[in-house]
């Protein structure tokens, strides 16, 4: 073994300590290879680094230690092994570590790793993975899904943010501004009439379920978390304090199983408690006197085994519904958006389209204010319309009155 001539000393409180004599050196360490050649290393977090190539002279392998020292003080600090590491181990290991990710995100993450980071990107290593080639893989992903490119830029911003954090990286690839912005597209509409209309075409077991997500403004998640426990028609609320969502995640055998789990609220903005309208209380009595268990905890729509019902059934039935009223394009999801719609035009404030609709920031409940901001425009034109019209009207009676010589009544 080479002979190993001077060993870091680390300060306890964190700074390089002075020499001390002979042989003695404030950071790291030098030694002699048997080839001749000088090998540099140094401690950092505990962790021995050493230089990425060997040294012709002591000299030499002492001014690199020297540039590390400053680095690691200045913060500008890189492992060595950095650059080399592949985007797919790293990524794999940052989502291992989310330990307290929920199952349907980590689902999400899942799948856009696996199906649109990683194919491209995931065989590169970190000294590859330029601006460029972020760019070029990104303008390739939109040109074939907007939306999910949005969702995939975003995911590989975090976890390349990680890698800066870690160390690994200087700064981030992930320069594109505006990339993980995801532009939604205008959802359609649907009237009052089309609401019962839908209600009526649908399962019967599932009519309430139309009227609650359009009048209390639910999620799907949220209709198939709800107990019987959760309806109050004494003070006419209905409570929000679970979802139901399906998740699809490899076991221990890599094996993929689709489990259904039933959690909190997204966000703490999602439990809420809505108050129910009128008309929907003497409906949902009716439900729950002949459809639902007496037990306080037995969910409204159940399987077999008395849990929550799977989704599929409820979008078997919904999908039915809309292609019998000639609506196939209309999702569940925007009964909801009707409703809290509506909820703007009768004067809701941004924080009551929050509170009823269970959003943790207003940008959300504003677009619906914006919906109805809308409506009120074309209100606002039709009325110009018909003052047009009139006078119209009363241009051309006044000019008969004057052809004819009349006098106009004052």
């Amino acid at each position: 073994m080479g002979e190993i001539l001077r060993l870091a000393q680390p300060d306890p409180k964190g700074s390089p300590s002075p020499s001390k004599g002979r042989g003695r050196r404030r950071f790291g360490a030098v030694r002699r290879l048997p080839s001749g050649r000088w090998q540099a290393s140094y401690l950092v977090d505990g962790r021995r680094c050493s230089a990425p190539t060997t040294f012709a002279t002591k000299t030499d392998a002492d001014k690199y230690l020297a540039r590390m020292e400053t680095e690691i003080s200045d913060g500008r600090w890189i492992d060595p092994a950095g650059p080399k590491t592949l985007l797919a181990d790293y990524a794999r290991a940052w989502l291992d570590a989310k330990a307290d990710l929920r199952p349907k995100p980590r689902e999400t993450y899942l799948t856009l790793l696996n199906k649109y980071i990683l194919p491209d990107l995931g065989t590169k290593s970190f000294n590859r993975l330029t601006p460029q080639v972020v760019r070029e893989w990104y303008q390739a992903l939109r040109a074939k899904s907007p939306h999910q490119a949005a969702k995939a830029y975003r995911l590989l911003a975090a976890i390349m943010h990680t890698a800066v954090t870690d160390r690994l990286i200087v700064q981030t690839p992930c320069t594109l501004k505006g990339a993980g912005r995801e532009q939604s597209p205008e959802r359609p509409t649907v009237s009052v009439e089309e609401v019962f209309a839908l209600a009526e075409a649908i399962d019967p077991k599932f009519k309430v379920a139309v009227h609650l997500a359009t009048w209390c403004h639910l999620r799907r998640g949220e209709l198939l978390g709800l107990k019987r426990k959760d309806i109050d028609l004494v003070s006419a609320t209905l409570t929000v304090e679970r979802q139901v969502q399906e998740v699809t995640l490899p076991d221990e055998e890599g094996r993929q199983r689709t489990s259904r789990q039933v959690g909190r609220p997204k966000t703490d903005a999602g439990a809420r408690k809505v108050a129910i309208p009128a008309h929907l209380c003497t409906l949902l009595e009716g439900y729950l006197s002949e459809s639902v268990p007496a037990d306080p905890e037995a969910f409204l729509w159940s399987a077999k085994d008395g849990g929550p019902m799977w989704v599929w059934p409820l979008e078997r039935a919904w999908t039915r519904a809309r292609a019998t009223v000639g609506r196939p394009e209309v999702h569940l999801h925007d009964l909801r958006h009707a409703g809290l719609t509506w909820a703007a035009t009768t004067g809701a404030t941004i924080r009551e389209l929050m509170a009823r609709g269970g959003h943790a920031s207003p940008a959300a409940a504003m677009r619906y204010q914006h919906a109805a901001s809308d409506r009120d425009r074309e209100i606002a034109e039709g009325l110009d319309r018909l003052a047009k019209k009139a006078l119209l009207r009363l241009f051309s009676f006044e000019r008969g009155l004057r052809t004819s010589g009349r006098q106009p009544c004052s």
